[in-house]
């Protein structure tokens, strides 16, 4: 009932503003996270006679799903904050939004 009286309007920049700020995260994440550890990963997986994966595929895996929950959690406040009037719309936000940020993390 707290959303009832949001209007339309508001809503529409509440998600725009929402979408900038997660672009704006996912790319903080690439930058600080995955970057500096798949160069990591690169640099050490050229010596002569180690084996691929273990590990080092292990700890690359975590951080995957590390980053992606913090993407998760910051949806669902995005989606809080959006002022929608029903939870089917919240949902439906929640779960495009997240498909299309690890869809833009794996393109990048």
């Amino acid at each position: 009932w707290s959303n009832l009286g949001t209007k339309s309007g508001e809503i529409v920049s509440n998600i725009i503003v929402g979408c900038g700020l997660l672009v704006i995260a996912v790319f903080l994440l690439d930058i600080i996270f995955y970057f500096p550890s798949v160069a990591y990963l690169i640099s050490v997986s050229n010596v002569v006679g180690q084996t691929d994966g273990g590990l080092q595929g292990t700890i690359l895996g975590l951080l995957v799903c590390a980053c992606n929950q913090i993407v998760y959690f910051l949806i669902g406040l995005i989606a809080d904050r959006c002022g929608f009037r029903s939870i089917d719309d919240h949902q439906r936000f929640y779960v495009v939004g997240y498909t299309a940020s690890v869809f833009i993390n794996t393109l990048i």
